[in-house]
């Protein structure tokens, strides 16, 4: 019995030793091919946990979150240069409001100069806030983010080998600049260039509880001494002629919460108006990124003076703390 025990021992620590140096071995030789380690069951999120992970200098003041209507619309060149701030967009894909908040407390804690969030929003993100909204161990994701261990070890806690093996196949091209569904630009940003898709969505549902959901998000990143920018971007033109209860729905989102926003100190911008055509989407809600590039100027200008409302405060009062520690040091 002692020898089968310390054979299933020893057989164990191989297995663990092979898949670890099979691990270490992708990341040297093919990390093309290598997605991030599963810590959530949302492959982008991982993704963006491996951008931050590889940017351990990143130090944004204003932070964009949200789902794909974020993540692939915002010029991060043009905001940061129309802002004055340093600027990071943080948001990935397949999340409901619930689950950016989540995703957002992570940031707060992570980014304690990030005096502003920004989150881009359509129909997609209010279908359904009734499901857990916990993606991931916010522990294991700061400690993966902040490199507290090695890599290989997320590997192997959260192992899912069958993932690991089918993505490996498609993933340079899923990463490949502006065609590619995965890949992230300088700032964290998936802008996409492609060919028109249609509409791909039918109609969708609309969950209430999203909308009080965005309204405890404005709550809560107030209570936690930041500001929060909800934009309504546009859907395609032939979507809305097709499905009007989703423009009714949107209309309900911007009449229910800007009033709270409003009281709250924060801003939601309804930018369904902006100047775009059908040519200008991919699908129903998603934008070419020369369309994103035309339409960033005016975006970035409805929101630049709220972001620098609480930048240049920040940067009054690190001057001021600068300023009383030179005094005190004369005085000595």
């Amino acid at each position: 019995m002692r020898a089968y025990l310390l054979g299933l021992c020893v057989g164990g620590f191989l297995a663990i030793a092979v898949l670890a140096g099979g691990f270490a071995t992708a990341m040297r030789l093919r990390p093309q091919n290598l997605i991030a380690p599963a810590i959530s069951s949302v492959e982008s999120v991982n993704e963006k946990f491996r951008f931050l992970r590889q940017r351990p200098d990143l130090d944004p003041q204003v932070v964009a979150v949200g789902s794909s209507i974020t993540w692939r619309h915002i010029d991060g060149a043009a905001f940061s240069a129309g802002t004055g701030a340093s600027f990071l967009n943080g948001a990935t894909g397949l999340l409901a409001v619930h689950q950016t908040r989540a995703l957002t407390r992570l940031y707060l804690d992570l980014f304690p100069r990030a005096s502003t969030f920004v989150m881009l929003t359509s129909l997609t993100d209010f279908g359904d806030c009734s499901q857990n909204g916990t993606l991931f161990r916010p522990d294991d994701a700061k400690a993966y983010i902040r490199g507290e261990q090695a890599e290989v070890y997320f590997y192997l806690k959260y192992l899912t080998l069958a993932r690991y093996y089918a993505a490996s196949r498609i993933w340079p091209e899923a990463t490949a600049p502006f065609t590619g569904g995965r890949w992230l630009d300088a700032f964290g940003s998936s802008p996409m260039q492609v060919s028109d898709r249609g509409l791909r969505y039918g109609p969708l549902p609309f969950d209430a509880r999203c909308v009080e959901e965005l309204k405890q998000f404005s709550n809560e990143i107030r209570a936690r001494g930041r500001q929060l920018a909800v934009v309504v971007m546009p859907a395609r033109p032939e979507y809305l002629a097709q499905y009007p209860d989703a423009a009714m729905h949107l209309d309900t989102v911007v009449d229910e919460a800007e009033p709270h926003f409003r009281t709250d100190g924060n801003l939601l911008v309804d930018f369904r108006d902006a100047e775009l055509e059908s040519a200008d989407f991919w699908d129903a809600f998603h934008l070419q990124w020369s369309a994103v590039q035309r339409v960033s100027g005016e975006l970035t200008e409805q929101l630049a003076r709220f972001v620098r409302r609480e930048t240049e405060a920040d940067d009054a009062a690190e001057c001021c703390a600068v300023q009383v520690v030179g005094q005190g040091d004369e005085d000595r």
